[in-house]
């Protein structure tokens, strides 16, 4: 009989694959020092996300020690404050998106709903919002013009350097030239002399070619600078009067930006007027609801 057939190998260990180097975890990065504001600082558009809501704040917001009284009217997406930034994100947070008064006395916090009061307030900060785009859209022009005031600061500074290569050029070439002009009146003083021993006066053209071609091509090269030296200063006196006009526009929008300040400030002044005349009313009416 046949002989049974050999049993098939078993299959191959695999091999395990070699780990992976550890890789070391990068460092943390550290964090950006905050910029540097001011205590008292007014803010005619600051922005505040709450609860993945962008809420503007106009009016003047205490960065630092918050102030003994506070309010905040939150309207719709917009926040009127005379108030500290945490006086602001707890109106946000207990009044959404408005409209309401929130206003605090020392820690005595009230909420006023009632739409009459409600409705003077909004009236007296009826300009606020378009003070505070007018004033974002000069500052986005002043700092369009100051980006464009900093090129030219560029080009100039260049120009100014190229210039001062080129002056050092034409007084090396002057320089040159001068002692070229000594030499020669060294050599031609002996070669008159030889003459006049030698031929009574006979000149070599030849040679006096070859001075004078000389003394031509120093003259042209001297040229060449001066006419370039003169293009440079050209382009230096077109550039100082582009950064002059910008510098003119730049002063009147800074004059316009400083008259909607002032805007921004008498109508600041007399809302909060109007919000103490309605917490007033608020609170002798029982219309304030006490928090």
């Amino acid at each position: 009989p046949a002989a049974p057939p050999a049993p098939a190998a078993p299959p191959a260990a695999a091999v395990p694959a070699e780990p992976a180097d550890w890789a070391e975890p990068a460092e943390p990065a550290e964090p950006e020092e905050p910029a540097d504001v001011n205590e008292d600082e007014e803010q005619d558009a600051g922005t505040h996300a709450h609860s993945q809501t962008t809420i503007v704040t106009h009016g003047q917001l205490d960065l630092g020690t918050p102030p003994q009284q506070a309010f905040v009217l939150v309207d719709h997406g917009q926040a009127f404050a005379n108030a500290g930034m945490d006086d602001v994100m707890q109106a946000r947070s207990r009044l959404g998106d408005g409209p309401a008064l929130w206003f605090r006395q020392g820690d005595k916090r009230y909420v006023v709903r009632d739409p009459m009061l409600i409705q003077s307030l909004q009236r007296a900060y009826a300009g606020a919002v378009d003070l505070s785009r007018q004033q974002s859209e000069l500052g986005r022009q002043q700092s369009v013009l100051g980006r464009q005031q900093g090129q030219l600061g560029r080009e100039q500074g260049e120009l100014g350097r190229l210039q001062g290569e080129e002056a050092r050029e034409i007084a090396l070439a002057a320089a040159r030239a001068a002692r070229s002009a000594i030499n020669d009146r060294d050599i031609n003083r002996e070669a008159a002399a030889e003459a006049a021993r030698a031929t009574r006066g006979a000149v070599d053209d030849a040679a006096i070619a070859r001075k004078a071609a000389a003394e031509a091509q120093r003259a042209s090269q001297v040229a060449r600078n001066r006419a370039l030296q003169s293009e440079r200063s050209r382009e230096m006196s077109r550039l100082a009067s582009q950064q002059a006009a910008l510098g003119s526009q730049q002063a009147a929008l800074g004059s316009q930006q400083a008259a909607l300040g002032e805007r921004q400030a008498r109508l600041q002044a007399q809302a909060a007027k109007q919000a103490e005349q309605v917490i007033a009313r608020a609170l002798a009416s029982g219309k304030a609801e006490r928090l």
